[in-house]
């Protein structure tokens, strides 16, 4: 800039041929492009500039859309900073006629540069330089570019509160998931491949009667939810190792609460993979089914009584699915002389007189009743018809004894004595219920002398 300003034609310019400039120019003109710090120095009523070789990268590229380099040396400023004349004006305007210095840190004043506005942030003084008589004569700028700083503190700022925002979003999601986690009555839990526990939710640290510090960090079988039953701590060991090994593992058990209580568990634990595939959790999760399986046990119990009633009966027992017989008594051979093979699978249709109920569904429907009760197996014959299944719970044995009686020589065999539940709206399931209530509700009567 040293060069170009000994060669620049000042002449041309309010300041004159530099034969002619005041001393106190020639001296800050020197110390300007002596400077390594990026300076501007405007000059005269005008404002006339001249900058330095550290100023000049803040003018963009000589080469670049509409330079500002090196036309804006010798030009005035309001011509040569148009764009932030508006910001910068009265500034200098206020050093000029006050003779007071100013200080701008990161100021945002965005400029033409490179062909297109950009924003650039600048730390800058204004201070007044005086001539020989003591009046001020022009405006020094000492000015540093802050972009890059400034833009790069506001990016990190960014980031940080990104990461806030992420972080507070993720103490949410953390919270709800909780109160989800919390407040099932399953029983959820979280491990590591190796079966180290990470987490337990409420419900099974009550039904361990543990606090959450007691079992985390523990291997999941020598956790108080096996620790008491045996066989159990073996059994979990091998269900982890599977399921670390990609398997998911599902099967019941036992369980024996700290306090002595057996409960029955559907347990099951289920890997998580990350995107390579590998796994990097383990779910288990158990659900108490204690009374579904007890349920299912007295059915069972229920049905077996029923089946070896039905078998020892001589009265006539079917089971219907959708009106397709799915089991008879053997004592259908005596009675009618069908084999229950004969008959089992097929549409009981087949085998009844259609006018066998005629009635039975208006009286039913009146009354909007669920079953009918009937004295013995006299039910047997609404059962005849497609949707009227029937249960019979026999609770004496009376003697065979018709009218006429039978032949001498006739081994009569006593008949069970109950009562028969029939039901057009029931599936059999309810009848069943039904049925079994009667049975446990009477099961302590004594029968009339004249039964044996």
């Amino acid at each position: 800039m040293a060069e170009r300003c000994r060669t620049f034609d000042w002449a041309a310019t309010p300041l004159g041929p530099v034969e002619r400039w005041s001393q106190s120019l020639r001296t800050m003109a020197a110390a300007v492009l002596a400077s390594r710090n990026p300076m501007l120095l405007f000059w005269g009523p005008r404002l006339i500039q001249f900058y330095n070789d550290a100023f000049r990268p803040s003018l963009g590229p000589p080469g670049g859309p509409a330079p500002r380099h090196p036309r804006a040396l010798g030009m005035r400023g309001r011509e040569c900073w148009t764009d932030i004349w508006e910001v910068i004006g009265p500034q200098i305007e206020q050093v000029m006629t006050t003779g007071e210095a100013t200080w701008h840190e990161d100021q945002f004043l965005p400029i033409e540069r490179n062909g297109r506005l950009e924003d650039v942030w600048w730390t800058y003084s204004y201070s007044p330089v005086r001539d020989e008589a003591g009046h001020i004569a022009g405006t020094l700028v000492v000015c540093q570019e802050t972009t890059k700083r400034v833009v790069s503190q506001r990016e990190r700022e960014q980031l940080l509160e990104d990461r806030r925002q992420a972080e507070e979003s993720l103490r949410e999601s953390a919270a709800r998931l909780r109160a989800i986690y919390d407040g099932t009555y399953e029983y959820i839990g979280l491990l590591a491949p190796d079966g180290t526990l990470l987490e337990a939710n409420r419900a099974s640290l009550e039904f361990a009667d543990s606090a959450r510090e007691d079992v985390i960090g523990r291997h999941f079988a020598e956790t108080p939810w096996f620790s008491n039953t045996p066989g159990a701590p073996d059994a979990i060991r091998d269900a982890v190792r599977r399921a670390a090994a990609g398997e998911f593992v599902r099967f019941e058990t036992d369980i024996r609460r700290p306090s002595g209580e057996c409960r029955t568990f559907d347990l099951s634990l289920h890997p998580v993979r990350d995107a390579r595939g590998d796994v990097v959790l383990i779910v288990p999760e158990g659900r108490d089914v204690t009374e579904r399986h007890r349920a299912e046990v007295a059915l069972r119990e229920s049905e077996a009584r029923y089946r070896l009633l039905a078998e020892y009966s001589s009265d006539i027992t079917m089971a219907l699915s959708q009106d397709r017989v799915t089991y008879v008594s053997p004592s259908v051979t005596k009675v009618l002389g069908w084999r229950p093979e004969d008959i089992e699978a097929r549409p009981l249709a087949e085998f009844c007189h259609p006018d066998d109920a005629a009635g039975i569904d208006a009286v039913m429907k009146q009354h909007q009743l669920d079953a009918l009760l009937f004295p013995g197996g006299s039910g047997a014959a609404i059962a005849a018809r497609p949707g009227y299944p029937t249960v019979i719970v026999p609770f004496a044995m009376a003697p065979n004894a018709p009218t006429p009686p039978f032949p001498a020589d006739f081994n009569a065999k006593p008949a069970p004595m109950g009562v028969s539940f029939s039901g057009l709206a029931c599936s059999e399931p309810r009848l069943i219920e039904l049925a079994y209530s009667f049975e446990q509700a009477t099961k302590k009567r004594i029968p009339p002398p004249e039964f044996p």
